[in-house]
């Protein structure tokens, strides 16, 4: 008796595991491509989401890069603006226009404060600044400084009032291009420049103050930033026809 109930027993057990295993099998065959699928899936979207942040951390840091140089140039640009109305409005300045309309002359001591002032702005603001010129009555009151020879002062006022002249209150800008005062040796620097007129084609005196800037100025500064392996920065403008 006890020989045939343990024999019923292993029958059932048998049977019992004989279900099982398509059972298990089938949970199995189920599940593991189940959990593959969401892995791949989650890694998938991982990497959506790391690539968008990658991309908005690379354009936040790229507008960061151009905001600043950008304050930078405004800045620095803004500042020998400045120093350009200061030179044009200052005491020593109106008193030499002022005797040249009246008496033909200038003063000595006159003429060697505004030759002191050009010396300064030119000494502190020497990375921007190429040249300054100014030029009264052509030529009869001349002040220049820069690091380069001269051939020939060509500047015409009456041609450069047709052209520029009637705006911004005299205040002129030019973008790149050669030398408007003076054929220089050696000749190929170009330089963006920053003019006020003084009077017009029928005043008794009438002339310039020019600063030229200097390219490399702008190359260095725009160089400088790094924008990506293929970026670059770059200052457009109008061009004068």
């Amino acid at each position: 008796m006890p020989t045939l109930f343990h024999g019923v027993l292993q029958k059932i057990k048998n049977r019992w595991m004989n279900t099982m295993f398509p059972l298990k099998s089938m949970i199995i065959y189920l599940f593991i491509p189940s959990i593959m699928m969401i892995v791949i899936i989650m890694g998938y979207f991982s990497y959506l989401i790391s690539v968008r942040q990658v991309q908005s951390s690379a354009s936040v840091n790229i507008m960061d890069t151009v905001t600043q140089t950008r304050d930078y140039l405004d800045n620095r640009l803004s500042d020998v603006f400045q120093q350009l109305v200061i030179l044009a409005e200052e005491s020593n300045t109106n008193a030499i226009v002022n005797q040249l309309g009246y008496y033909s002359d200038v003063e000595t001591e006159n003429y060697l404060s505004l030759n002191q002032s050009v010396d300064r702005i030119y000494n502190t603001y020497y990375s921007m600044l190429d040249s300054i010129f100014v030029i009264l009555n052509d030529g009869k009151v001349l002040v220049q400084k820069k690091d380069f020879n001269v051939n020939n002062i060509k500047f015409n006022f009456n041609e450069f009032y047709d052209r520029y002249g009637g705006r911004n209150d005299g205040y002129v800008w030019l973008n790149l291009q050669n030398n408007i005062i003076a054929d220089r040796n050696p000749p190929d620097d170009k330089t963006v420049s920053l003019q006020r007129i003084i009077g017009d084609k029928d005043s008794l005196v009438k002339g310039i103050l020019s600063f030229q800037l200097r390219e490399s100025w702008f190359v260095d500064i725009l160089a400088n930033p790094q924008i990506s392996e293929h970026g670059y920065l770059a200052l457009v403008g109008e061009v004068e026809s």
